[in-house]
């Protein structure tokens, strides 16, 4: 099964949870060892994007998206 596949709920029904945090970083290492635990390809490291988050990505079994993310400094 792709990841695409994988990232759509069942029915109609489609959520992006977006949850900021104070320090992604340190809420992956923490995660880390159940995250491992989840099927391949279901949960993106974190990442800097050009519209000044850091997040971590992952998708629940049912195919939602949960995104943390903390703001970056843009120097």
């Amino acid at each position: 099964m792709s990841r695409q596949e994988r990232r759509r709920p069942s029915g109609n029904r489609r959520f992006a949870h977006y949850i900021n945090v104070r320090d992604v970083d340190q809420l992956y290492a923490e995660l880390k060892p159940k995250l491992d635990t989840l099927p391949q390809g279901g949960v993106d490291g974190t990442e800097d994007k050009h519209y000044g988050q850091r997040e971590l990505l992952m998708s629940a079994p049912d195919g939602n998206l949960i995104a943390f993310a903390q703001a970056i400094r843009k120097d």
